[in-house]
């Protein structure tokens, strides 16, 4: 999926670049999935806070976790433009589509990293 090959090929320099951010990029595909399985509404400001805590978390510096959200939130911008739902909800199958491309884009740019430290 393209959404998938976008993630990897934007975040994979970045985090060749600041290896430190590996850890980061992995939690938030991990814990992407978890967080939208509950049956709830997606918005950007959910995804943000997400992004925003994990990131923290993760010691992300405030300066590069805007990266991070930009890239996630440019995800939903994407399936709001393809699918233009009213809303967007975690149960959806094409919001799952892009939700599971999105991780799978994250953990693909943290191997490539990984192997170029």
């Amino acid at each position: 999926m393209l959404v998938r090959i976008s993630v990897m090929a934007g975040v994979a320099p970045m985090l060749s670049n600041n290896p430190k951010y590996i850890p980061a990029s992995e939690a938030l595909a991990m814990g992407i999935g978890a967080a939208l399985q509950q049956n709830m509404t997606i918005t950007p400001e959910l995804i943000s806070q997400y992004v925003n805590r994990v990131c923290r978390e993760k010691g992300v510096s405030e300066n590069d976790i805007p990266l991070f959200v930009t890239l996630a939130e440019t995800i939903y911008d994407t399936y709001v433009a393809t699918y233009k739902p009213t809303v967007i909800n975690s149960t959806d199958p094409n919001a799952l589509l892009y939700i599971n491309a999105f991780r799978d884009g994250l953990l693909a740019a943290a191997t490539i990293a990984s192997t170029r430290k």
